[in-house]
């Protein structure tokens, strides 16, 4: 019996340890990815992150809509600092806002994924976000991408196993290798993920003249 429980915990322990495990993000992921909220005194309205589109070295901000005032001014909370930012286009219905600021252009970003990279069924995927006032990454497994279906007035295309936190909401979900953004983080319920992937990322950047 003492033999068996010795095995049985040795053996959670390895499963724990392998599900649990994260990966190392490419950049300094307190600097790329990091709160943001229409409240200047508040940190904990959402989570963003810095982003290049096509390989261009001009750095934008890109987190959800819902849940802050497209009529108020935004705010980005850097460990250093706290700036105000500009807001280049709002999709409530694709939960998406895209913003700008002068700070951006001197810190660490992630390349934003192809229309074409977007993952599929099976593929590990890993989702990042700043929760209530910590950081902390999740991983979880593909279910569905690339195909519409309506979250109330939203609609997303991206399903995945795990969820995230109050907080987490518009954090980027990476890809297995953790250096590319493919998708951003809606919500969660019964254990499962909910996002934008790439493909209708890219189409909300067309459609307000952010790429080609």
């Amino acid at each position: 019996m003492k033999y068996f429980i010795i095995i049985f915990l040795n053996s959670l322990f390895w499963f724990s340890f392998s599900y649990f495990t994260t990966v190392v993000l490419a950049n300094e992921p307190t600097d790329a990815i990091v709160p943001i909220h229409d409240d200047p005194n508040d940190s904990y309205g959402g989570t963003g992150t810095i982003i290049i589109i096509n390989d261009t070295n001009i750095r934008y901000f890109i987190t959800c809509a819902h849940g802050q005032d497209p009529n108020k001014p935004w705010y980005i909370f850097f460990k250093d600092k706290k700036v105000a930012a500009t807001l280049l286009a709002f999709d409530k219905r694709q939960d998406l806002a895209l913003l700008t600021s002068p700070e951006l252009q001197n810190r660490p970003y992630y390349p934003l994924a192809r229309a074409d990279e977007c993952p599929q069924r099976g593929e590990t995927v890993w989702l990042a976000g700043c929760g209530p006032g910590q950081f902390a990454q999740f991983r979880g497994t593909v279910k569905q991408a690339g195909r519409l279906m309506s979250e109330g007035s939203v609609v997303t295309d991206l399903v995945f196993t795990g969820g995230g936190r109050y907080g987490d909401s518009g954090g980027p979900i990476f890809n297995s290798a953790g250096n590319k953004v493919i998708g951003i983080y809606y919500g969660a319920a019964q254990n499962e993920a909910v996002g934008t992937s790439c493909i209708y990322i890219a189409d909300f950047l067309r459609k307000h003249g952010y790429a080609k």
